[in-house]
């Protein structure tokens, strides 16, 4: 199944299971996970297509979030500058907690930029100081037009394995 929209959103959803979809969508943020709880986004491919600017494909974020996980994705072909997978806060210092990032498939990403295109990223300068005890573990990387330590972007304290 195939989705189009400007913006595929979840808000407060919980217990919830987004599987076997192709995102191809545009715009800012193609999905939002914003202030949800135990969501999985499984078996889904996400290929969008460039729009020439900052494009997140997928973005967790809002106030409540927490025990999501993604896993056995695939996400590539991205040449627009913004993560892939971006963690943004709740807007009050706090980033969306016990979240697993795993088996997904990355590939094809390119090229490199000075700053804001990590595959995945946790966080920004704002939540800090904040605990996620998230855990990204058993992802492939592949065909990275780019520096390796760009891959996984943190700007958390980080308790749990990376």
């Amino acid at each position: 199944m195939e989705v189009e929209c400007a913006l595929c959103f979840a808000k407060t959803l919980l217990l919830t299971r987004w599987k076997g979809l192709r995102f191809t969508n545009t715009g800012k943020t193609a999905v939002l996970l914003n202030g949800s709880n135990n969501i999985r986004v499984t078996r889904n491919t996400f290929a969008l297509p460039a729009i020439g600017g900052d494009l997140i494909w997928l973005q967790v974020s809002g106030v409540n979030s927490h025990h999501n996980r993604i896993d056995r994705n695939d996400f590539g072909n991205k040449t627009d500058t913004a993560p892939l997978i971006a963690y943004q806060g709740d807007g009050n210092g706090n980033i969306s907690q016990f979240d697993v990032i795993e088996y997904n498939y990355f590939h094809d990403v390119g090229p490199w930029v000075s700053n804001g295109k990590e595959t995945i990223r946790l966080g920004l300068s704002s939540v800090s100081l904040s605990s996620g005890f998230n855990t990204i573990q058993y992802n492939l990387f592949e065909n990275y037009r780019r520096r390796t330590g760009d891959r996984i972007g943190q700007k958390r304290q980080q308790y749990g394995p990376l």
